[in-house]
C-alpha cells in the first residue's frame, strides 16, 4: 500500500512539474511575441529596421515598374509589381505602426483600384487608378510628420517619364 502510495506522490509530481513547464513556456512565449510585436527602440532589433524613405524607395520603383509593364501590355508583370507594392507596404505597418492607418488607407483606396484594373486588363481604368494613387501618395507626404514636425511634401510623386528604368528588363514580357 505504501509502494502505490509513493507511485500516487512521484506521478503526480512528474504531471505538476510537466504542467509548470508548459505554463512556463506559454508565459515566456507570450512575452516575447509581445515584447516582438510592439516597437521598442530599446532593442537593437528595433532600431535596425528599414524605415519608411527605404521602404518607399522600393514602393517608388515597382509603382513605376506596374506602369512600364501596363505601358507594354504586359499584365502578370504588373500584377506582379502591385502585389509587391502591398506586400512592402506590410513591412512599413509592422516595423513603423504608427503609420500603419494610413498605410492601410492607401492600400484600400488606391492600390486596390490599381490591382481591380490590372485583373480586369483594363489600361485606362489603370491609369485613373495610377494618378489616384499618385495623387494620395503626394497627400500623404504632406501629411505626414516627420521627427522635426516637418512635412514631407518635398516629396512630389509624377507619372514615370523618359525611358523604362530598368535597361535589362524587356517589359513586353514573353
Amino acid at each position: 500500500m505504501q509502494q502505490k502510495g509513493l507511485m500516487y506522490s512521484i506521478g503526480t509530481s512528474v504531471v505538476l512539474a510537466i504542467i509548470a513547464v508548459v505554463v512556463a513556456v506559454v508565459i515566456s512565449n507570450g512575452q516575447t511575441t509581445s515584447k516582438l510585436n510592439n516597437a521598442d527602440r530599446s532593442m537593437t532589433l528595433w532600431n535596425i529596421q528599414p524605415g519608411l524613405g527605404t521602404i518607399m524607395i522600393e514602393y517608388g520603383a515597382r509603382m513605376n515598374n506596374a506602369w512600364w509593364a501596363v505601358d507594354a501590355d504586359n499584365w502578370d508583370m504588373a500584377k506582379y509589381q502591385v502585389k509587391e507594392m502591398t506586400e512592402i507596404q506590410e513591412v512599413g505597418e509592422v516595423t513603423r505602426p504608427s503609420h500603419a492607418d494610413a498605410l492601410k488607407k492607401f492600400e484600400k483606396n488606391d492600390i486596390d483600384p490599381m490591382m481591380q484594373a490590372v485583373d480586369a486588363k483594363d489600361k485606362d481604368a489603370f491609369v485613373a487608378a495610377y494618378d489616384k494613387a499618385i495623387t494620395g501618395c503626394n497627400q500623404c507626404h504632406g501629411d505626414t510628420k516627420g521627427k522635426d514636425g516637418s512635412s514631407y511634401r518635398f516629396v512630389k510623386i509624377i507619372r514615370p517619364t523618359g525611358n523604362y528604368p530598368f535597361s535589362n528588363v524587356d517589359w513586353a514580357g514573353q
